[in-house]
């Protein structure tokens, strides 16, 4: 009888053993998983903004307004599909609500306000704050 118990006994501990060692390691696997996710959407972002920036600069250099509006698919569709809240716990979360803003306000004045063009000074302003974030991204 005794050694029925301890039988069971082990068996119980194995299989408990077992079933939290795959607790642990779905955990795992779904913070690699959730950091992959936020990587892909990162990089879609810098692409972005990146392509923005350049954009921006040819205006800014030549002392031009901007008379269209700026492009923003990536930061869209995170917005639609509600993955925005993926980004919350990045450090330069704020600087990325920032630009985007910006940027919004931009094409708002350019749809919503009828305005004709967006000033240099306010291109540049953008520009600035998609500086920050890339510092912010970069580590800097």
């Amino acid at each position: 009888m005794i050694d029925y118990i301890k039988s069971i006994s082990i068996e119980f501990i194995a299989a408990f053993l077992g079933f939290l060692f795959a607790l642990l390691l779905e955990n795992v696997i779904e913070k690699k998983q959730k950091k992959e996710k936020t990587q892909l959407i990162i990089k879609n972002i810098v692409e972005e903004l990146t392509d923005i920036q350049s954009s921006l600069s040819i205006y800014i250099n030549n002392k031009h307004s901007l008379y269209s509006l700026m492009q923003t698919p990536s930061w869209d569709a995170l917005q639609n599909s509600g993955l925005t809240i993926e980004l919350v716990e990045l450090p330069y979360y704020q600087d990325l609500i920032d630009s985007y803003s910006l940027i919004k306000s931009c094409n708002d004045a350019l749809i919503i306000q009828r305005v004709n063009s967006v000033e240099v000074e306010r291109l540049k302003e953008i520009s600035d704050s998609i500086n920050k974030l890339f510092d912010s991204i970069n580590g800097g």
